[in-house]
């Protein structure tokens, strides 16, 4: 009871003293900080109150690393002086990143408020809470800085919106350094995850195989017949030839996955491409976009549509790297794409195709 009291009227005593000069304001506020820092939770309601506004006024006094210090102490504390821990939060940001780390006091909107008005630094800070919300997720992404959203992204308890990353993954495109986050991501929106699929590694690409299920609602979709018009209407007389003679081989059912196999390995291009497009019924376009894809992932996943066995699929793969004049793959390449391919059912490889199909990349 006695340390109680003495705490208290040692707060009075250094309120009743701030006016005073610089030095002796630095003083006090130190000596004020430790009696907060050792006694704040033996202190009244009102003795906290007078404490927070003493310090709130005599905090920019104080040597930096004491606000550091008074920062790091009232970081993960629930009875934290309010404006004092305000104050805290608009210093430097090696004083206010542990109160933004750390402190469950700070409201999204004040947040917000710091994200808009203080350094990028203090927003590097925000992205390693634990809990960052989508609304504070939008305003750090809204400043476009890439160590930021990389760091954010890196976070796995903070909850982004579909817009963002929707913007995030096409911005993946150019930026390197989001892909690996996002794809590692289990909250991304596996729409999301099959359009990065295009521009990342083949490593990542596995992951997203194997770890993201095509939305329901593409499953369910009712597949409609592939008009013979629309894949006559490209002009190309090669390709138009092509068609016809495919149209003409699945109408008599010999277009099979040997004869399609067939055609790739005497050269002939458009005849692989039409035969695919038809017995698979999917764009032209899409089936070049896979073909002209020189990871082998996306190979993968329409050969396996056809249910070729794998040791036809690499064949097919190391056909098209001659045809392209592309360097031999590495035994460990290869390796891994055989490893991938015996991995993804057939099931799972036609929904992804339906769905590149269905959403054609821009």
């Amino acid at each position: 009871m006695a340390q109680k009291e003495s705490s208290r009227d040692k707060v009075i005593d250094l309120a009743s003293r701030r006016r005073t000069g610089k030095g002796v304001r630095q003083e006090i506020g130190e000596h004020l900080s430790t009696v907060v820092l050792n006694f704040g939770k033996r202190l009244s309601p009102e003795q906290s109150a007078l404490a927070d506004e003493v310090l709130s006024e005599l905090v920019s006094d104080m040597e930096l690393a004491l606000r550091a210090r008074l920062a790091q102490g009232l970081a993960q504390r629930d009875d934290a002086p309010k404006r004092l821990l305000w104050a805290l939060v608009n210093d430097e940001a090696e004083v206010a990143a542990p109160i933004l780390k750390q402190s469950r006091l700070l409201e999204d909107s004040e947040l917000i408020e710091v994200i808009t008005k203080r350094s990028r630094e203090h927003r590097m800070a925000i992205t390693q809470r634990d809990g960052v919300s989508m609304a504070v997720s939008d305003a750090l992404v809204m400043f476009d800085e890439e160590d930021v959203i990389a760091s954010l992204l890196e976070n796995p308890s903070a909850k982004l919106s579909r817009r963002a990353f929707e913007y995030l993954a096409e911005e993946s495109r150019v930026t390197e350094r989001y892909r690996k986050p996002l794809v590692m991501r289990e909250d991304l929106p596996a729409e999301f995850a099959y359009q990065i699929f295009w521009w990342v590694s083949g490593v990542l690409r596995d992951h997203i195989l194997g770890h993201f299920d095509i939305p329901q609602e593409v499953l369910e979709a009712e597949i409609e017949a592939m008009d013979p018009q629309d894949l006559l209407a490209s002009g190309d007389p090669l390709s138009t030839k092509a068609i016809k003679l495919a149209l003409e081989m699945e109408k008599a059912r010999e277009l099979t996955v040997d004869r399609i196999v067939e055609f790739i390995e005497r050269g002939s291009m458009p005849l692989f491409l039409a035969a695919l497009a038809i017995r698979l019924n999917i764009r032209l376009g899409t089936v070049r976009r896979i073909i002209m894809d020189a990871g082998g992932e996306p190979l993968m996943v329409l050969c396996k549509t056809l249910a070729m066995p794998c040791s036809q699929f690499l064949k097919v793969q190391m056909k098209l790297d001659k045809l392209r004049a592309s360097a031999p793959r590495s035994l460990d390449y290869v390796s891994r794409l055989g490893r991938s391919y015996d991995s993804i059912s057939e099931s799972s490889a036609l929904a992804v195709l339906r769905f590149w199909d269905e959403t054609p990349s821009s």
